[in-house]
């Protein structure tokens, strides 16, 4: 599955468009003649091999595992909004988020609630819930 870092160089090299949060809008790495400021790492990222990048594109946003021990389980690199439907979920949240404030996702962590809390509260007492794997807010735990 992609992560934002993925997602960040695919739209370096311009395979993707930007995808931002409207709530955390971040400062563009282009100039105003939409040319890139290049550092070290976009110099790095100027070398990534295009066969490479053609196979991050066809990375699910979420991957779903199937069904372990009655729970579906699904991996993604940042989290889920509880009461949102797999299909319905956010991109940018999906490969962002670490906290909800007022119903949306946010990579900030000092508002709102960890999202994998409100996940798991919100899969108790479903028939069948959904376990998530996920990494990009590992150092939480």
């Amino acid at each position: 599955m992609i992560g934002n870092h993925d997602y960040d160089l695919l739209d370096f090299l311009g395979y993707v468009p930007p995808l931002e949060s409207p709530a955390e809008m971040k400062p563009s790495k282009r100039t105003k003649d939409g040319q890139f400021v290049i550092g070290s790492k976009e110099e790095i990222a100027m070398s990534f091999d295009r066969e490479a990048a053609e196979w991050m594109l066809k990375c699910p946003y979420i991957l779903k595992v199937g069904d372990v021990g009655g729970e579906e389980l699904v991996a993604v690199h940042a989290g889920l909004l509880p009461g949102t439907e797999l299909e319905k979920q956010d991109p940018w949240g999906v490969i962002n988020m670490r906290n909800i404030y007022e119903n949306k996702p946010i990579k900030k962590t000092d508002k709102g609630h960890a999202w994998a809390e409100e996940w798991n509260e919100s899969q108790k007492h479903l028939p069948k819930p959904t376990t998530v794997i996920y990494g990009h807010d590992a150092r939480r735990v």
